[in-house]
């Protein structure tokens, strides 16, 4: 099976190029690379090309520890509509959810794993399966770990730091400037390559969040991977709920129609994804809510709960009430 990843991730190793007056283009075509994709935001490649890539990088570069200056590159765009949607999440575990709910965007290496247990959250990415691994493939799991480090610190200040970082391959010579950018410990030859991330105060609001504009993206993310045929049954099934809720005319039998599937294959594809088609209903509704009570002042909560399927306001408040812990009201003014 072939992988393809976002072109655009390539971007701020071509700005380090040009920084060390090295020539980007012409590294790229040595690694048959088209230099043009870099300009096609939706484009992509084939992984396998990464590397040659890498070890083009180090030999113009000479620097084992290049990721560090190529993170000082990273923008949101760098990661199509993920970038954006993770700098409008309401929360950390808000962002981290985005991030592997999304990261197909990136990468369609399946599955981005995080664990939230013993007051940690530990992610990790699922590597290339046995005989398919790359020489240098270690350079990718140091880019994504300095990567998603550095969009934490975009929302929780740069005093934020992992708890612990592991890397499957052997140390440097020089382990300085891991300990330097990551500032926690950093540990070489483990089983697995993790962040791990103190739990404490992720669910605290950031003020970047922006329920508004973070279901914008998701909604651009979610067609780009339909475009791709990458989007997974759950995405689809939130999004045919966001444009069928208002009025409450929703069922999962006139999903899986929409989808052209039985409902019981709608539900079989659901519980593939540890996902139920209740536990997708309640979450959208719950979403789309708080971001109409937040974002428009100007929506009575009758209006709100019709938006959401609700055909009565009281069933829309005790609802609300039970999964924030508020009425509308009471959201709408802490909002």
């Amino acid at each position: 099976m072939s992988y393809t990843i976002l072109a655009s991730v390539l971007v701020p190793i071509w700005r380090v190029l040009e920084r060390n007056r090295i020539d980007p283009e012409a590294l790229f075509r040595s690694c048959d690379i088209d230099p043009d994709l870099l300009r096609d935001p939706d484009a992509r490649y084939r992984i396998e090309k990464n590397d040659a890539m890498w070890a083009a990088v180090l030999e113009a570069t000479g620097d084992r520890t290049v990721v560090f200056k190529i993170v000082e590159q990273l923008h949101p765009s760098t990661l199509h509509a993920l970038g954006y949607g993770w700098l409008s999440s309401d929360t950390l575990n808000e962002a981290f959810d985005r991030f592997q709910r999304f990261f197909a965007v990136v990468s369609s290496i399946d599955g981005i794993h995080i664990e939230r247990e013993d007051g940690e959250l530990r992610i990790w990415g699922e590597g290339l399966p046995e005989g398919q691994r790359l020489k240098h493939g270690f350079l990718g799991h140091e880019y994504f770990a300095v990567v998603l480090t550095e969009m934490v610190r975009w929302l929780a200040g740069y005093s934020m730091s992992p708890l612990r970082v592991m890397f499957e391959h052997p140390a440097p010579v020089d382990c300085s400037r891991y300990f330097e950018y990551f500032r926690c410990p950093v540990e070489f030859s483990q089983p697995g390559n993790r962040l791990i991330f103190d739990l404490e105060g992720m669910d605290q609001p950031l003020p970047t969040g922006n329920a508004r504009l973070s279901d914008q993206h998701d909604a651009i993310a979610g067609d780009y991977l339909d475009r791709l045929g990458m989007s997974s049954i759950s995405d689809r099934v939130r999004r045919w709920l966001s444009t069928h809720l208002p009025g409450g005319n929703v069922s999962q039998e006139s999903a899986a129609q929409a989808m052209h599937l039985s409902a019981r294959s709608l539900q079989r594809r659901l519980s593939d994804e540890s996902q139920t088609w209740s536990e997708l209903l309640e979450d959208t509704r719950r979403k789309l809510a708080q971001t109409y009570l937040a974002s428009d002042p100007n929506l009575t909560t009758g209006e709100v709960a019709w938006l959401v399927g609700f055909t009565e306001p009281a069933n829309f408040a005790r609802a609300f009430k039970r999964w924030t812990g508020m009425t509308p009201t009471e959201y709408r003014q802490s909002a």
